[in-house]
């Protein structure tokens, strides 16, 4: 429970904190990044948050980036 809160509350930090808009590589889609992949179940503080969101980060981009 204690997670769940703590990654709320760095979730919502986060998105305060954004300066550009999200789907440009901004802070906003980082949060959100990190949002889908907590909510996935991986922990906070972890080394697969990082690639979690490293590699959605790089599908998300790459399913803009292609035609049609």
């Amino acid at each position: 429970m204690i997670r769940i809160i703590l990654l709320a509350a760095v979730t919502a930090s986060l998105a305060a904190c954004a300066t550009s808009p999200a789907g440009n590589g901004g802070t906003a889609s980082v949060a959100q990044e990190q949002r889908a992949c907590a909510d996935a179940g991986i922990a906070g503080g972890s080394g697969r948050l990082g690639k979690c969101v490293d590699n959605l980060d790089q599908t998300l981009r790459q399913d803009a980036s292609s035609p049609g």
